[in-house]
């Protein structure tokens, strides 16, 4: 990948509704050129789909929270990320290291709900415990962003295209 793939990565996160058109204008590039990188970054997975970002608050989810939860032992790390990514109202789960085994995020209509949700990975067999995070405000969103310091890096030099 080159300067010129990060800068349509981070077009198209911005507003996948853009036209391909639109697209190579912001890129400096043909539209011929652009729809050929955007074809490469789909069949290599680096593009793994396409959606819209909403408001949650708009559709009834007024609570997010974000949960650390630790497990008994690692051998059960499978069996419980298999329990928790069946949870609907869980939105992410992220294994890390250090004190939890996961980070979860979850989203809930009210603080019963959440209570409910919080409730229910309790007692995922081989779950020890659980600590809760009310989120207030969301202060930033960028989770698909690629950083400007990836796209300008001095080693991005541009690729050949055949």
């Amino acid at each position: 990948m080159d300067s010129k793939d990060y800068q349509l990565l981070n077009e198209l996160v911005e507003n996948g509704r853009k036209t391909n058109l639109d697209l190579s204008k912001s890129i400096k590039l043909a539209p011929s050129a652009t729809l050929g990188r955007i074809k490469a970054l789909e069949d290599t997975e680096i593009i793994t789909g396409y959606s819209a970002r909403i408001d949650h608050t708009k559709v009834g989810v007024n609570l997010i929270c974000f949960m650390n939860i630790q497990i008994e032992r690692n051998n059960f790390i499978d069996d419980v990320a298999k329990e928790l990514c069946e949870i609907e109202e869980v939105l992410e789960v992220y294994e890390v290291m250090g004190s939890a085994s996961y980070f979860v995020k979850i989203a809930a209509e009210n603080n019963n709900d959440a209570q409910r949700i919080i409730k229910r990975i309790g007692q995922i067999k081989h779950v020890k415990s659980s600590e809760s995070f009310l989120v207030f405000n969301q202060l930033k969103y960028r989770s698909a962003r690629i950083p400007k310091s990836f796209i300008t890096k001095p080693d991005r030099k541009p690729r050949k295209v055949y």
